[in-house]
């Protein structure tokens, strides 16, 4: 289970990405298939299952009582009735990741529920698929909600290869967007970029607090990632580990 620090964390990266596309939107858009838009609602979306409470009694019947809201719980194997992304193929994994992207927008979607889900078929990735996701989530020319995705289910997967992935994606240079003007387009996709490295950055550091791989990762991360506000950032989370 992530600990409430990191929670924080990525709430706050989260939510700072979700400022920077209402700036963008209410200034420049009102088309709701607008990059501004439909980064706002897969943020929105991604806060809300990173900061969920691990148990909290919902009142929704249609959530069972033995599967709990417990997100420690029942994560092992996906259900019949889920696909197991880990028998896809590099075509199909990013058509059902565009897919998925879009269908999170639904309001009828049970927070607990999906987190879930999306773990238990986290779990099922290989290292060639945990591979593909690191390259999607990279692509800034990949739309940013099917980014984000890839992303996160990277630090849903506990192998090796996901950790190679979460120091990759963390690592790699911002694409060249040019001046970041203050409520400019630039300035926006800066921030998705930036917000996409840190939660692989906050990944890492509360795997490094028992996993001595982590910990190196995040040593190199802080003197060799390309963005020097992800070193920075990588600083000092290094300096909360004792």
């Amino acid at each position: 289970m992530l600990g409430k620090n990191t929670r924080m964390r990525r709430l706050v990266f989260l939510s700072l990405l979700i400022a920077f596309c209402a700036i963008y939107y209410y200034s420049v858009s009102q088309d709701e298939n607008s990059v501004a838009v439909k980064s706002v609602k897969m943020a929105q979306n991604l806060v809300n299952k990173v900061t969920n409470t691990e148990s909290t009694k919902s009142s929704d019947e249609s959530v069972k009582p033995a599967a709990s809201t417990d997100l420690s719980v029942a994560v092992d194997k996906v259900t019949p009735d889920e696909l197991n992304i880990g028998d896809l193929n590099p075509a199909d994994l990013a058509e059902w990741i565009e897919n998925e992207s879009t269908s999170l927008d639904s309001t009828h979607n049970n927070t607990a529920n999906v987190e879930i889900r999306m773990r238990a078929q986290a779990r099922t990735l290989k290292p060639e698929q945990l591979k593909e996701l690191q390259i999607m989530a990279v692509d800034s020319e990949r739309d940013v909600n099917s980014r984000i995705l890839a992303g996160y289910l990277v630090t849903l997967n506990q192998d090796a290869a996901a950790l190679q992935a979460q120091y990759e994606i963390a690592a790699t240079a911002l694409p060249d967007l040019g001046p970041a003007i203050p409520h400019s387009e630039a300035e926006l996709k800066r921030s998705q970029e930036l917000a996409i490295r840190y939660v692989q950055v906050d990944e890492l550091f509360e795997r490094a607090k028992t996993d001595t791989k982590a910990l190196s990762d995040l040593k190199q991360l802080s003197q060799k990632a390309l963005a020097p506000e992800v070193r920075k950032y990588a600083s000092g989370l290094l300096k909360q580990i004792h």
